[in-house]
Order: C-alpha cells, then structure tokens, then sequence
C-alpha cells in the first residue's frame, strides 16, 4: 500500500510538470539566444570575435543586431548564412512543446540534421569532439535556466487566435509573479516537491525497517520453537528412563527417528543448552546493533625497499592558449584552446589545480609580433616590463611568469608577469 501511494505521488507530479508548454515569446528568444552563442563559437580565434562579443551579448540581443553586425563586417557570408537558418527555426515552434522537449531539439535534434538543417549540422561536424560536447552541455544548462513555460487553458471553450498577440503578452512579469516563477518547477511549487521527496523517503526507510524486523523475529521464533520442542522430547526420555515404565501415548507424542538410549538424552541435553544460548544471544543481537567484524589479515608479503635514488615520475600538467586580454587584465576562458593557433594565440597558460594557472608570453614569432602589434592592449594589462618597449624586438623573455585563479568564466589576474624584451 505504501509502495502504490509512492508512486501515485510520483505519476501525479510527472502529469503536472509535462501540462506545461513553452511560450511563443520564450521560445523565440531561446532561439536568438541559440543564435548569438553559435555566432560567437563559430568566431573563436577570428579578428571579428572581441567585436562581437562587445556589440552583441547573448541572452540581450535578437537576430537583428547579430545580422545588423555581420552584415558590417567583411568575409563573414558563411557566419551570415549560419545566422540566417538558425533564425529560421522560430517558425518551427509547436504549441504541443513542453521544456524538455523544446531544449533537447534546440541543443541537439537541430545539429544531427542533415537534410533539415546543413548549415548547424556542418557546425557541428567541424567541431565534434570535446569542444561541441561543451558547447552543447552549456548551452543546454542555459536553456533549462531561460524558458519559461505556461499552463495549458483550462476550458476548451476558450478561443485560440493564432498569430495574434494580445499588448499585455508583451509586457514584463509583476515583481510577485517574478517570485512566484522563482519558487516552482515548470508550474508545480517547490516545497511540494521536496515535502514529497522527504516523504517517500520517510515512507521507504520505515518499509526496510519493518522488513528486517520481520526476519529478524520470524528466524528467532523459529529456533525457540525447535529448543521447545527439543526440550519436550529430552523430558519424555528421561521420564522413560526414571520409571522404567511406558508413559501413555497421548501425553506425548516421539518425534519420528529421534534417539532414545541414555547416551543419547545425555548428548540432547547439551545440545539444548546450546540451542538456549544461541536464542539468547539472537535476542541481544536484535536489540543492540552489530559492529563491522574487520577482515582477518592476510599474509604479509615482504616489502622490496625502494632505492632513494629511483626518479620520480611527474604528472603532465595542462597546457592551453588565450589570446588578448581584457582592459581588467582577465581572460575569458571560453576563448581557451589547447593547442596553439597562430594569429589568435598569445599566452600560454599551464594548470596547476583545477582553478589556479601560471601564464607566460608564448616564444613562437607569430606569438611576439601579435603581442607587439597593441602592447598596450596585448601586454600591459596582464605583464611588467623589466626594460624599455622595444617594437622591432625578436623575442619576448618571461623572466617570472604571471598567476591566475578561474572565478566563473573568466581567468582573474593574481600577479603579473615579468618581462624583458630581446633583439
């Protein structure tokens, strides 16, 4: 019974939360948002994509501003074409799409599609691997975070006019409907959901307690009712032995194949002294818990010294490249390759934990000319100079390098490095 009410509270809760579909308003702008953040990777390392980001940031701007911006710029025709199709996905939104839905076809129905849709597919193929599965993941996370859904109507009788859209559609949510948006999950309130989620735990913790108990106390009867009936038999024997006389039947019936001699009885009665202990020590064990019994050590194997001089092995550590700072001396770590690329790449940055990096001016030529091409862009932000600015210089030495902690997306200037240039 309790295991039937435990799932009704679960069907109810999943006929709740897929009544709800996704507004026209919010799916378009989870398409311009698909849209700028598409743009934005297809631009990784390219001269136009710190202009882009500045001009148009994803989750503000619509298709208009991406179209308006590449149509300024030159030899983006491709990105263009790009743009255009994933705009073009406005006009297949279904009014049947609930939040799950809607987010699977836009983080991933839309890149498998050949036929429907080549450009995203060819997207996606140029940049299979890790780098798309990151790209998916995220946007896939921003998503769930952005839609908004609505309850279907509730009378059948209310009319639907398609494509017209009512002034008050537009406006912005009240402050208490903001609130109230914040507190639920796709139109079903959140302590509703944890009250259920404590309750069924309570429900499924006091269904494995009663059902050790059971055993526990169903093995106990059990041996108490075999030392009865043992010690029944025993009593009858010894009244035998005693008498020397046959004691009627009906007082007591033998167990079938049980011994009869002295010897025997003898043997039975340590037997059940035994059995007396052995219902006794269960009756504890059932009231006071058991500690873990540790493994029993095995044979020691004789340990070979280790030579101090053997070489220890050091673990590789993670490289990526970053190109031009920002004004702050910080460096956005969506723009991280991990593998050199000339003309974009010019630190280089080695990991030492998962949130801490040293950084240096990489040495390759490509590396040094895009540095000195803006020095104060490129190089003061993030780097001190040890000598004098020399423009025609051939190499840039890092005599310290920089430090830096990942906060969010952005890798934050600890200390700068220390530089000199040569040549």
């Amino acid at each position: 019974m309790k295991v039937i009410y435990i799932l009704l509270v679960s069907l109810v809760w999943v006929q709740i939360a897929g009544a709800q579909t996704v507004t026209k308003p919010s799916y378009d702008s989870a398409v311009d948002y698909l849209n700028c953040r598409a743009v934005a990777q297809s631009l990784k390392g390219n001269v136009h994509e710190r202009d882009f980001n500045a001009a148009c940031h994803c989750g503000e701007t619509n298709y208009a501003g991406i179209k308006s911006f590449l149509d300024n710029a030159q030899d983006l025709d491709a990105t263009g074409k790009l743009a255009s199709e994933i705009d073009k996905l406005k006009g297949e939104y279904n009014k049947d799409l609930n939040k799950g839905k809607t987010v699977v076809f836009l983080s991933n129905t839309v890149f498998s599609d050949k036929d429907g849709h080549p450009k995203l597919f060819a997207f996606a193929e140029k940049r299979k691997g890790d780098e798309m599965k990151k790209f998916k993941t995220s946007l896939e996370n921003d998503l769930l975070a952005r839609l908004t859904v609505t309850a279907p109507a509730s009378s059948p009788d209310t009319p639907h006019n398609e494509g017209v859209h009512n002034d008050d559609s537009q406006k912005l949510p009240k402050p208490d409907q903001e609130h109230t948006s914040k507190n639920t999950v796709d139109g079903v309130s959140m302590p509703f959901i944890i009250y259920s989620l404590i309750f069924a735990l309570i429900l499924a913790g006091i269904t494995l307690y009663l059902a050790l108990k059971m055993a526990r106390s169903a093995r106990e009867n059990d041996l108490r009712n075999m030392a009865r009936e043992l010690k029944e038999y025993v009593q009858f024997e010894i009244g035998k032995l005693n008498s020397g006389n046959e004691p009627p039947a009906n007082n007591k019936k033998q167990p079938k194949d049980l011994p009869a001699t002295r010897n025997e009885v003898q043997d039975l009665f340590s037997r059940l002294n035994t059995l007396e202990s052995l219902v006794e020590k269960l009756r504890q064990k059932s009231e006071t818990p058991v500690a873990p019994v540790p493994p029993a050590p095995g044979p020691q194997k004789a340990v070979t010294p280790v030579p101090e001089t053997q070489p220890v092995v050091e673990t590789k550590k993670e490289v990526f490249f970053l190109s031009t700072p920002n004004s702050n001396g910080s460096f956005n770590d969506s723009s991280a390759t991990t593998t050199f690329r000339e003309g974009a790449s010019i630190y280089r940055f080695t990991k030492e934990s998962f949130n801490k990096a040293t950084f240096c001016i990489d040495e390759r030529e490509a590396s040094i000319k895009l540095a000195l091409q803006y020095p104060d862009k490129s190089i003061d932000p993030v780097c001190e100079a040890l000598n004098a600015y020399n423009p025609k210089a051939s190499r840039i030495v890092t005599k310290s390098p920089g430090t830096a902690e990942l906060h969010g997306e952005n890798w934050v200037l600890k200390t700068k490095a220390k530089i000199s240039y040569e040549g």
